[in-house]
């Protein structure tokens, strides 16, 4: 599972196409996921279509250039390609219904052309495929993969930073960073101090933890004027982003009445967790607007 919402669509009219586009996009949005999607005309070069990527959702005309959508729904099936599919047409659901019960085929949900009721169909079925794999062990895994990345992004950001900020002002950096961590891991402070003297900052990177790679970012950050306007924002992170990691880490699971999944958890604060799909959308959306927020740092220096 990814923040990317894949989306294969086969529509031969552009212009249709950018209109409905950006209300599924910002749909997708507020579900916690980006949208990334690919337009195709017709048919052409299904195996190849594919044997490169995997898709969430399928949206299909019944009208295409030079075909008809319910052959290459057939041809698509007959690839042993199962992904949910929206088949849609000006002239009204029973006509697909018809051409899809004749050609017995599966997973195929109809929809009008007209844009408002098509976008309600869009939003439903992917809703209902959002459902399907959004589960609190996936939320785990997500989770546990984009804290990894946005580790080394944090760690990148950093090295970055202290070769703008200049000599003085790094090493000056660098000392506070390495106090400041060695006060609150005793353990590692012989390490820490077996690093030479010139404090060799991938040395120092790969002692610190995650608490402290945002920490030392944030301090750097205060150190460069075009980037202290993202410290508000670096000062949550630890709350909306590792807190979240350690307690989905190291956590049971009870099933409520109403179906709300329990997280017990010995970690100071968060004994009691309550996961649900609105949690769930929020640590989606937490976990994007870090990444953008990182990227943005990234192309500023």
């Amino acid at each position: 599972m990814t923040l990317d919402y894949k989306i294969l669509w086969f529509e031969d009219e552009e212009t249709w196409y950018e209109a409905i586009l950006p209300d599924i996009s910002e749909y997708l949005s507020e579900m916690g996921f980006t949208l990334v999607p690919k337009r195709k005309d017709n048919g052409s070069d299904l195996e190849k279509i594919f044997d490169d990527d995997n898709y969430d959702l399928i949206l299909m005309d019944y009208n295409l250039l030079g075909e008809k959508g319910d052959n290459v729904i057939e041809r698509i099936r007959n690839f042993e390609v199962y992904t949910n599919i929206i088949f849609y047409s000006q002239a009204g659901e029973k006509i697909l219904r018809d051409s899809i019960a004749s050609k017995g085929l599966d997973g195929v949900y109809c929809a009008h052309r007209e844009q408002s009721e098509f976008r309600e169909k869009v939003s439903d079925v992917i809703s209902i495929t959002i459902k399907k794999v959004v589960d609190l062990n996936n939320t785990r895994g997500l989770v546990m993969a984009y804290t990894s990345e946005l580790d080394l992004t944090i760690e990148d950001l950093v090295k970055t930073i202290v070769l703008k900020i200049g000599e003085v002002e790094a090493k000056k950096q660098k000392e506070i960073i390495k106090s400041r961590f060695t006060k609150s891991l005793e353990d590692k402070l012989k390490k820490i101090n077996e690093i030479d003297p010139q404090l060799n900052l991938n040395e120092l990177l790969e002692l610190l933890d995650s608490s402290h790679k945002i920490r030392g970012l944030i301090r750097l950050c205060k150190t460069v004027e075009d980037l202290k306007e993202f410290v508000p924002l670096l000062d949550n992170y630890k709350v909306e982003i590792l807190d979240i990691r350690n307690v989905l880490a190291h956590i049971c699971e009870e099933v409520g009445e109403k179906g709300d999944k329990k997280l017990k958890s010995k970690l100071k604060g968060y004994e009691e967790f309550l996961f649900n799909d609105a949690k769930a959308i929020e640590i989606r959306n937490n976990i994007k607007k870090y990444s953008e927020t990182l990227t943005t740092i990234a192309q500023k220096l």
